[in-house]
């Protein structure tokens, strides 16, 4: 059986030209929804992890540096009650579920995977989804609205180019595995 994850998008996540190219995959898209008691913030690369969670392991900052420069930025998801993110509903096929946790370095510490509480725009039905949250203890530089904020705070022809070639590594990974 080919159970669908329910994943709240938010930031570039949003776009369903970026899903694909993270996933490969069309985006499976349920609706518009706020995620609930949580805020948008922007995280400096200078304030991503520089420790390895095993020897030998990248840091998050050795992998992202390089690809977004020194001054670039990300938007993170930080829990704060109260406050609430414009996303999309998708649906994610196990394998998307796992190119979604490779690209947001899920197993190097960056962000963590966590259910959350999601208002459907459409009928503001509430319901439960997962979406990708800063791992605690990690700094950020400010919190933004969460609504109509820009997609993108880089470049998002090069996060394109960057997430396609990140799902093709992690599928060769993956066959060398199996």
């Amino acid at each position: 059986m080919n159970e669908f994850i329910v994943y709240a998008a938010y930031g570039p996540n949003s776009d369903p030209a970026m899903i694909h190219a993270i996933t490969g995959e069309r985006a499976r898209l349920v609706g518009r929804a706020a995620i609930l008691d949580t805020a948008l913030a922007v995280q400096r690369m200078d304030q991503t992890p520089d420790t390895p969670l095993a020897p030998g392991l990248p840091t998050p900052r050795d992998i992202l540096v390089p690809n977004w420069g020194p001054d670039g930025e990300s938007y993170v998801g930080i829990e704060h009650e109260g406050e609430s993110i414009d996303a999309y509903i998708l649906q994610l096929s196990p394998l998307a579920n796992e190119l979604m946790e490779d690209w947001e370095l899920i197993s190097l510490g960056w962000k963590r995977r966590k259910e959350v509480r999601v208002r459907l725009s459409s009928d503001g039905v509430e319901t439960v989804a997962v979406t990708d949250f800063l791992v605690d203890g990690q700094e950020i530089d400010r919190i933004v609205n969460g609504h109509g904020y820009p997609t993108y705070l880089n470049s998002g022809i090069k996060m394109h180019i960057l997430a396609r070639e990140a799902r093709l590594a992690y599928l060769a990974r993956r066959q060398a595995r199996d």
